[in-house]
């Protein structure tokens, strides 16, 4: 079982790739993988680190191309259960990230997602989309990774055509719930079969600043299910590295 993260050179993301590889191997079990999309390296294999490097398009978003990039390169790993999730994100409580459980729900027809709650248009959310390799690989439709990202501008999953207005912090980048939009989407056009997990995460995310002020048994004791991170991590690092310390004792 792998989870697949991704991002571009931003620090405000990358630098988050030592510490939640730790915490995915350690607090959960799973293995992860990171695609770093780039400007200048490309290569075929994972490295020692984990790590997949991508050039980066020409011509595409390139945070759309790291958002995307998680998604698309499940299918490196067709006998495999991926889990997709965000870079940002640490996996606080095994139990709900129980790997025997998301091997109970899925199969090579079927999708499992841990956090099944609807979204802003109705979509699921990226994270914790589960399933194989070569399930994920069906929603491509046989796409180069220059024509699956292409593919998605072409979509155009802008969300001025649902009339939203997106929070300061993402401003100007009004294909940002591509990702998500896209996997609902292509899901149930190939009608292909989706497992629901039965809770969700709710108040149970630890969400940004909260960090600074957080309790840190609720975290020995699961009551705490993930942690989005505030960025960036270079702003909040005694913070984040106290969690990162009591996530990996």
């Amino acid at each position: 079982m792998k989870v697949l993260l991704s991002c571009d050179e931003n620090p405000y993301y990358y630098d988050f790739w030592p510490y939640a590889k730790k915490v995915w191997e350690e607090r959960i079990g799973i293995s992860p993988r990171l695609i770093l999309v780039n400007k200048k390296k490309e290569t075929t294999e994972f490295d020692d680190d984990g790590v997949l490097h991508v050039r980066e398009l020409d011509g595409y978003p390139v945070h759309l191309q790291a958002q995307l990039a998680r998604i698309y390169h499940t299918k490196l790993f067709p006998d495999e259960i991926c889990l997709v999730s965000d870079i940002d994100m640490f996996p606080a409580s095994p139990t709900f990230f129980n790997p025997t459980k998301i091997e109970a729900n899925c199969d090579k027809d079927s999708f499992f997602h841990l956090n099944p709650e609807r979204r802003e248009f109705g979509q699921f959310p990226l994270c914790y989309y589960c399933g194989y390799g070569s399930l994920y690989e069906q929603l491509f439709e046989g796409l180069s990774w220059e024509r699956f990202v292409g593919n998605i501008i072409d979509m155009n999953f802008n969300t001025d055509k649902f009339r939203f207005s997106l929070p300061a912090h993402l401003q100007g980048k009004k294909l940002w719930f591509s990702d998500e939009i896209f996997m609902f989407s292509q899901i149930q056009k190939k009608e292909i079969n989706i497992n629901l997990n039965n809770e969700m995460i709710g108040p149970r995310r630890l969400d940004r600043e909260g960090i600074m002020t957080c309790n840190f048994l609720t975290l020995l004791d699961e009551k705490v299910v993930d942690i989005h991170l505030p960025r960036p991590l270079a702003d909040y690092q005694d913070a984040i590295e106290k969690i990162y310390y009591t996530l990996t004792l």
